[in-house]
């Protein structure tokens, strides 16, 4: 970083371009996508810029996506069927049962293995396999059915979900894939779910952008980086 407040400057550190942005909370991921919406402008941290066009900036728990937003942080629905969906049969290779889901990301109902990249098509980064949060796509074998990369492990990933957890609980937004440090795969899981305050900052937590391409086909992909059971949609 470079600058002074309100106009600071950032810049990647050396071989970390390809790595997921950790340590980052709800509203920095709130903020970076209003800066993709608005057209990635230089101009000094405020309306038009960071503070609104998604999302616009409250309290942390009452914001909600702009109708017709170009790039936003996927909703649970979203982040969960891009990770665990196949619309395929069992008989085609879709999930046991004709379900369509399968209980990891990994197009498997089988913890993957914890090893290093590339591993092979069932692998990924928990349980200090690495040590650290691995380069997006690294393990370049295992993939959900639509192509996304590092749903299981390497980092947690923010989305929209507000939850209150009991009606003494504090409101708290909702995180999803494990991370490259959990010791239980059931993080990595359809079952796995951890909540956390959108100031949270912590270097096992990270963001997925999700983008609306032509033809208004849901994609969700890597651009910035991020339990309780919840009802597949």
């Amino acid at each position: 970083r470079s600058g002074f407040a309100g106009i600071f400057t950032y810049a990647v550190n050396s071989g970390f371009g390809p790595n997921p942005v950790k340590s980052v909370s709800f509203f920095d991921a709130m903020r970076f996508v209003n800066w993709l919406e608005n057209g990635q402008p230089t101009r000094a941290q405020g309306p038009g810029t960071t503070e609104d066009g998604v999302y616009t900036i409250g309290t942390g728990f009452n914001e909600t996506r702009a109708a017709g937003a170009t790039f936003f942080i996927p909703s649970e629905d979203e982040w969960y069927k891009a990770a665990y969906h196949d619309p395929r049969l069992a008989a085609a290779g879709g999930p046991p049962g004709d379900d369509n889901y399968w209980f990891y990301s990994t197009q498997s109902d089988t913890a993957p293995t914890a090893e290093a990249p590339p591993g092979g098509v069932n692998s990924a980064n928990y349980n200090q396999a690495v040590g650290n949060s691995t380069d997006v796509g690294a393990y370049t074998g295992t993939t959900s059915f639509y192509g996304t990369f590092d749903q299981a492990g390497n980092v947690w990933e923010w989305n929209e979900a507000v939850v209150i957890p009991s009606s003494t609980s504090t409101p708290a937004r909702a995180l999803r894939s494990g991370h490259w440090s959990s010791s239980n795969s059931g993080n990595l899981s359809a079952s796995g779910r951890s909540l956390g305050h959108p100031w949270v900052e912590s270097n096992d937590i990270g963001f997925r952008v999700a983008s609306i391409p032509e033809p208004s086909t849901l994609l969700l992909s890597l651009l910035g980086l991020a339990a309780v059971g919840i009802k597949r949609p």
